[in-house]
């Protein structure tokens, strides 16, 4: 059988795989610098979208199929976008076992490494046998994908067990599987606290950013080329804004109170930018430009700036 016909049977059956429940671990290697992460994941899964994942801190991901929690820094929060891993993402156990999609299941890998360069070496994961196929990237389309891809898919279930670029120290493999495993009850329950701190956050930068778009800023009138401008940034707590001025370049305009901090999430493109910088007696101001003013016309800019009534 030719490579593309042994691979067209094995990724049809990966696809069609019927999966109940599942009970397993699986190891995840990746690149750290010039050294190699290695951990383990435990995992239960229900078909279609319930998912537990615990790690060797206690419970990573939680979905019960509506909602998704999710540990981080603030503990375990409710994540808004169901699946959202952030940089975690890769280490989800659907990245080897797919994800539910209609009636079959869909892998991600798959449009990356489209290519069989062989018919399958048969091989033994998590104690069952398996047949390992090597893919490669399209040519010319991912210059940075330059080894294969070998994903090892069960020979019973035909889902995949492993997924791994070895000369990339990238590896997902399942080391214990237990399908149509009988699971606990309350396994896609949690009875802890749960934060809101990111949604919160969200919340907040979400009404600024309202608040921002209503007001009449005091921004320049006046720009060596014309000028207009957008609000994308707002604090109507303190009158802080952070506004986009349309002056066919660069050219943002930051404001905020005297003797505080600019927030963080603002300062995109400061060390990367000129920034002209000034201030009076309310404000301390910022101008990020792709171009430098010359001091005639930052002191016409600024002098256009309407007095604030607040």
């Amino acid at each position: 059988m030719s490579p593309e016909q042994a691979w067209a049977e094995a990724f049809g059956r990966m696809k069609t795989a019927a999966v109940t429940t599942i009970h397993g671990r699986m190891r995840c290697e990746s690149p750290a610098g010039d050294a190699t992460n290695t951990y383990e994941i435990e995992f239960w899964h229900e078909a279609p979208d319930r998912w537990r994942i615990e790690d060797e801190y206690g419970l990573w991901y939680l979905d019960d199929g509506d909602r998704v929690l999710l540990r981080t820094d603030n503990g375990i929060e409710h994540v808004s976008l169901t699946g959202h891993l952030g940089p975690r993402r890769s280490q989800h156990p659907r990245t080897v076992l797919g994800n539910a999609f209609g009636a079959g299941r869909m892998f991600g890998w798959a449009e990356d490494f489209p290519r069989p360069l062989n018919s399958g070496t048969p091989v033994t994961v998590a104690g069952r046998q398996a047949t390992e196929f090597q893919l490669a990237a399209s040519p010319g389309r991912y210059a940075d994908k330059p080894y294969p891809l070998r994903v090892a898919a069960d020979d019973q279930s035909g889902l995949p067990l492993r997924i791994a670029v070895p000369e990339k120290r990238h590896v997902r493999e399942i080391v214990a599987i237990d399908l149509d495993a009988a699971l606990p009850p309350d396994v896609f329950a949690w009875h802890g606290a749960v934060s809101t701190a990111t949604r919160d956050a969200h919340e907040h930068r979400r009404a600024g950013q309202n608040w921002a778009r209503e007001q009449q800023l005091p921004v320049p009138r006046w720009w060596p080329r014309g000028v207009h401008y957008y609000a994308n940034e707002g604090d109507p707590d303190t009158g802080a804004f952070r506004a986009v001025l349309d002056v066919n370049s660069l050219a943002v305009l930051l404001r905020w109170p005297c003797g505080s901090e600019l927030p963080d999430s603002w300062k995109d493109g400061f060390r990367t930018h000129p920034v002209h910088r000034w201030d009076d007696e309310r404000w301390q101001w910022a101008l990020l430009v792709d171009t430098p003013l010359s001091d005639d016309d930052l002191a016409r800019v600024i002098e256009s700036i309407p007095q604030d009534q607040q």
